[in-house]
């Protein structure tokens, strides 16, 4: 969900970083997760945003240009996923200071369609769906009875059960990374 459909959701604060980096990188923001959704808790659940980019390394040196202005640089994660079969890698940065925490993710441009279409499913859940995650959000956030690790073990595996399957998934660094695809079997799963 792009910058200006969300706008309601977010602070003053927030809307106005997430223009001005709009603008500066130059292209859409999409929003994921539970900001599209009626889950969204303002002030507690965390923000996403993936964009989509013809020059993955242009754009991640604008990133890690802006980033590092509001000292906030760390060497990004790099993620590899399936998508009904389909490959998919970008690289995901973690931004945080007293203001705003955030995930920020860059993708090669053709993989926007079949994300995007991913991510409308991902919006529309079922109303049961809803009321589970609220409940277990209203647990984590304001009575503090389930842990950090209790709650994102919960939320994984609603999504892995709501999706039918396990998706393949796995957020390297970069040395992780370039051993994975040293190895024969990553050459061959993840050529990309």
């Amino acid at each position: 969900m792009e910058l200006e459909k969300v706008k309601e959701k977010l602070d003053k604060k927030e809307y106005d970083f997430f223009y001005k980096m709009k603008e500066q990188l130059d292209l859409p923001f999409y929003f994921i997760g539970s900001i599209t959704r009626s889950d969204f808790i303002k002030g507690k659940s965390d923000l996403d945003i993936e964009v989509f980019t013809e020059n993955i390394t242009s754009t991640r040196y604008k990133v890690e240009y802006l980033f590092n202005y509001y000292k906030q640089i760390k060497e990004p994660k790099y993620i590899v996923f399936k998508i009904n079969g389909t490959p998919i890698s970008g690289y995901k940065y973690y931004f945080k200071n007293k203001d705003i925490s955030f995930d920020f993710t860059v993708y090669k441009k053709e993989c926007q369609k079949i994300l995007l279409h991913q991510r409308n499913i991902d919006m529309n859940i079922p109303f049961v769906l809803s009321i589970f995650l609220i409940t277990i959000k209203y647990l984590y956030y304001y009575l503090n009875i389930i842990s950090n690790s209790q709650y994102t073990f919960i939320k994984k595996n609603l999504w892995f059960f709501y999706n039918n399957e396990k998706t393949i998934s796995r957020t390297y660094d970069k040395e992780e990374y370039m051993n994975y695809i040293r190895s024969e079997n990553g050459y061959k799963r993840y050529l990309i």
